[in-house]
């Protein structure tokens, strides 16, 4: 069952793949990070890794918390 889960999670990472993030930054609140998860779902546009959490591409471009 976890395989059908990770390649439909795959599809979807694939449709926001194919998603330009913008090219302005939203101006982030205090402690956020602006975020944009790359094509395979793991990088910011600063190239650091976005971690197994974000792994469907809920959303491409966001400001996160809680992050330095």
């Amino acid at each position: 069952m976890k395989i059908v889960f990770i390649l439909l999670a795959l599809g979807v990472c694939a449709t926001y793949a194919q998603i330009a993030c913008p090219d302005e930054k939203p101006a982030c609140g205090v402690n956020e990070e602006y975020r944009c998860c790359g094509p395979s779902c793991d990088e910011y546009c600063d190239g650091h890794d976005c971690g197994i959490r974000y792994f469907v591409c809920p959303n491409k471009c966001y400001c996160a918390q809680g992050y330095k």
